[in-house]
């Protein structure tokens, strides 16, 4: 899913709205009778803004992690991370419509800074941080019914 947000959505956004805009900003230079095309013109510049700040506000800081046994790897697809897990001092887990978030809490600031942004899929990362004891300071329905289990 990060991947999806992080690359491939601004790259089909921009390429598709930016284009459109493109192409109903030129249209009207070479056929002045295209004039009913200005709203067009506005309505894929106004959409086009509209992406690329949901992709700066949203899939810009997303990070992908993978985990094993005694550390993190963070990437953004360009450079991979190790992190230890006792750098680790929370984790929190928010559910967003069809997304579940999870924010990770550093000790120190890393390359990626303090905080960590990632989206999960299927409660596998709050499993693996009930399973190494990571902290998790507001208990989320599925942490409580997990730690029935």
């Amino acid at each position: 899913m990060t991947l999806f947000y992080a690359i491939f959505f601004p790259v089909f956004w921009i390429i598709l709205f930016g284009s459109a805009t493109i192409f109903f900003v030129v249209i009207p230079l070479f056929n002045p009778q295209t004039d009913g095309i200005m709203d067009t013109k506005y309505l894929y510049l106004i959409c086009l803004l509209m992406g690329l700040l949901f992709y700066f506000l949203f899939g810009f800081r997303l990070r992908r992690v993978d985990a094993d046994e005694g550390a993190l790897y963070v990437t953004n697809y360009f450079k991979t991370v190790r992190i230890p897990l006792e750098l680790v001092s929370s984790v929190q887990f928010r559910d967003r419509y069809i997304l579940r978030m999870a924010r990770i809490n550093l000790t120190q600031p890393g390359y990626f800074g303090k905080t960590i942004r990632m989206v999960e899929r299927e409660n596998q990362f709050e499993l693996y941080a009930l399973q190494h004891n990571l902290t998790i300071p507001k208990l989320t329905r599925i942490t409580k019914r997990l730690k029935k289990l």
